[in-house]
């Protein structure tokens, strides 16, 4: 089973030792600058575009499938002839990789997860389709809830940590995490 811990020092720039846990590995949300609705990573993706010299995400995912679907098919030239160095595949299989671990993540509840939803909506938008907004943001409720475990190692000594415990229908921000933990 997949889950995951948000270390709540690095999202407030505080040294407190304190994570949240979520309920579900992706059963959380982003949210910048109080805005009320999720957040679509535009900015994130057009650097991601830019830094392989495409001038969008669109056109990016475009080539490529475009790139996958060339060795498939031949053409009025003969069979496609592809060469590449043993590093592309590699990065093939890590892509392969990052995806069936988030597979595992998502299936392993039959909930809608926050952030799952969150990313499938920020892709219908890059691909031009047209969605409603998937994640209520305004309505979703504070986070509240403490939680302390106790952890054994391999050595044999233990480590406790606290944490508060997130189930669904929550919101993290920097600002909820700062009026917690100052």
């Amino acid at each position: 089973m997949l889950s995951i811990s948000l270390d709540l020092g690095a999202l407030t720039g505080n040294a407190t030792g304190e994570f949240a846990t979520v309920d579900h590995p992706f059963n959380y949300m982003l949210r910048m600058n109080h805005e009320g609705k999720a957040y679509m990573f535009e900015a994130q993706l057009q650097q991601l575009a830019s830094s392989r010299g495409e001038a969008s995400i669109r056109q990016l995912v475009q080539n490529e499938a475009n790139l996958r679907n060339r060795p498939l098919y031949a053409t009025d030239r003969g069979i496609p002839e592809i060469r590449f160095n043993d590093s592309v595949i590699l990065r093939k299989r890590d892509r392969v990789y990052r995806l069936a671990l988030l597979t595992i993540g998502i299936l392993q509840t039959k909930q809608h997860q926050l952030f799952a939803a969150q990313c499938l909506q920020a892709y219908c938008v890059v691909i031009g389709q047209i969605v409603q907004d998937l994640i209520p943001a305004k309505s979703l409720s504070q986070p509240q809830g403490f939680h302390m475990s106790v952890v054994q190692q391999p050595d044999g000594t233990y480590l406790q940590t606290t944490s508060y415990r997130i189930s669904a229908d929550i919101k993290i921000s920097a600002r909820w995490l700062d009026e917690i933990l100052c």
